[in-house]
């Protein structure tokens, strides 16, 4: 029997992985809820030494929790790619069979990261309606489940884009070295440090350039995540892997 005909067919290789990488499929709803409940606990610190109870209103525990999924999603590919590619093609492993796997990694913990926000979002909203009963509190004045009135085309990027634009970061990286890490570092930063400046003129002006932006938003960002996924293709298939 030929070495091709003993190797595993692609299906079963992605699901070995899947079983090979379960403890992250743990550790990503546990990192999850750390971060979420890290800053809340912040967050409840501020408000009982300001007294301003609003602060948790206005949908901002479950935005913190679709925050940290996304980012800990995103994070997650960057490191499949930047490590566990290069260990997989080390061990003379197929680049094909390599991206395959952790692309589709990827998308479950994406699936799983949402999933998470989601239900601390309905589980604060629980404990909302229970202070709510308690305190004679309205409701709707201490909690709005932010995470309930999001568009299904919101949740569609939310799934493709951080995992696709991780992995393109890792394959950068891998790919460029450290030139390329702080590249994509200072344009991160950049674009963080300078949102607020632009962002309210783009989108204040109704009937302007921000109203057009918005009509395309869902299709622009299903080409971005597509276009980010076959830059890492790229990238990957021409990456030297040394030991």
């Amino acid at each position: 029997m030929t070495a091709h005909k003993m190797q595993k067919s692609l299906p079963a290789f992605v699901w070995d992985n899947f079983r090979l990488q379960r403890a992250d499929f743990i550790i990503v709803p546990v990192g999850i809820f750390g971060f979420w409940l890290l800053v809340m606990l912040l967050l409840a610190a501020i408000t009982f030494f300001s007294g301003d109870n609003e602060i948790f209103g206005v949908g901002i525990p479950g935005a913190l929790a679709l925050v940290g999924a996304l980012m800990l999603t995103a994070l997650t590919a960057f490191s499949r790619i930047w490590i566990e590619f290069k260990i997989g093609v080390q061990m003379s492993i197929p680049r094909r069979r390599m991206l395959a796997a952790e692309l589709a990694l990827s998308a479950a913990t994406a699936t799983e990261g949402l999933l998470t926000a989601w239900l601390l979002d309905r589980a604060w909203m629980v404990l909302a309606q229970a202070a709510a009963a308690r305190y004679g509190a309205a409701v709707t004045t201490y909690y709005e489940p932010v995470l309930a009135y999001m568009l299904w085309w919101g949740w569609l990027l939310c799934w493709l884009l951080p995992p696709a634009l991780g992995s393109f970061g890792g394959a950068v990286v891998l790919r460029f070295g450290a030139k390329g890490g702080w590249t994509l570092y200072l344009i991160m930063m950049t674009f963080c440090l300078t949102v607020n400046y632009w962002i309210d003129p783009l989108f204040d002006k109704v009937g302007g350039i921000g109203d057009g932006i918005m009509a395309v938003l869902p299709a622009l960002g299903v080409v971005l995540a597509f276009a980010a996924v076959g830059a890492t293709v790229v990238l990957l298939r021409r990456v030297a892997i040394t030991d």
